[in-house]
């Protein structure tokens, strides 16, 4: 297996500001020192428009052609607002009906890979009636997936019935497909309180992506690198131990603050300082 110096390290969309151009935004991500952008489809307009718009995977498509950078994920963000376990059955269809369209996008467009966020609606309930929403919504996606050749993903996130890779796992080993699999992120499974040394090998080769950045105690988003509880270190050496081998991204938000993209340099020397050890 190569060195986890050697894997794709990518950059996430929310990291640069959403009004610049495609082509923009892919020779930034190039000039920083990223191998490939991941786009976010988040619930709200114009983000989630993309997916409604036959022309945006095309736009995308012809940017990563002329600069050369592609993008090779995408990080399905919108079923946070449109939750796959909600108890509404129109806000579940709704959530399946965004990860269908963003199957689509991603087939046109070349991405290989949708990272979903396993929200449940409302008060997170963890209960068996939740879970059972989850999965049952969550096969329909898979098999439209499956149907297309691309590959789902679920992500860590802050909740209680999705927060480890191990939850994670419960899941795939059910759906048992190769086009549903696990996507960590170090800095959620942190910020929520799990070993990563015990829980990132629960995964194995089922680990596609990770999500790279800094976190506190139930803190996971704005935290610059070196500042909060990550310990990148420990992380890096146990995805080494699995003999990890799928792409890595810099999880970062600008809020819109075009001052924020010089940042995107000094992230990346960090991770990669972190990264040439393993």
């Amino acid at each position: 297996m190569k060195p986890l110096s050697a894997l794709p390290l990518g950059l996430y969309e929310k990291a640069i500001c959403f009004s610049l151009a495609w082509e923009e935004k892919l020779s930034l991500t190039r000039d920083a020192g990223y191998d490939f952008l991941e786009i976010n489809i988040d619930g709200e307009e114009p983000r989630i428009g993309r997916l409604y718009d036959k022309e945006a995977p095309k736009d995308l498509m012809r940017a990563s052609l002329n600069t050369g950078v592609p993008v090779l994920s995408m990080a399905l963000t919108a079923n946070r607002k449109y939750p796959l376990g909600s108890e509404d059955a129109h806000t579940r269809q709704k959530g399946i009906e965004v990860i269908r369209r963003a199957v689509d996008f991603a087939l046109t467009a070349g991405i290989r890979i949708i990272q979903l966020a396993p929200y449940c609606g409302g008060s997170e309930e963890p209960c068996a009636r939740a879970k059972d929403r989850l999965y049952a919504s969550t096969e329909a996606c898979v098999a439209y997936a499956q149907e297309h050749c691309v590959t789902l993903t679920f992500e860590v996130i802050d909740t209680q019935m999705m927060r480890s890779i191990g939850q994670i796992m419960q899941l795939v080993r059910e759906l048992d497909s190769p086009f549903f699999q696990a996507y960590a992120d170090i800095g959620n499974l942190h910020a929520m309180g799990v070993d990563v040394a015990k829980d990132l090998p629960a995964g194995g080769r089922h680990v596609l992506g990770v999500h790279i950045k800094d976190s506190r105690p139930l803190v996971v988003r704005d935290v610059p690198y070196g500042e909060g509880i990550v310990d990148f270190d420990k992380s890096f050496r146990t995805l080494a131990g699995m003999a990890y081998g799928g792409i890595f991204v810099a999880e970062m938000w600008c809020h819109e603050d075009a001052a924020f993209h010089p940042y995107l340099n000094k992230a990346n020397r960090f991770i990669k300082r972190a990264l040439a050890l393993y």
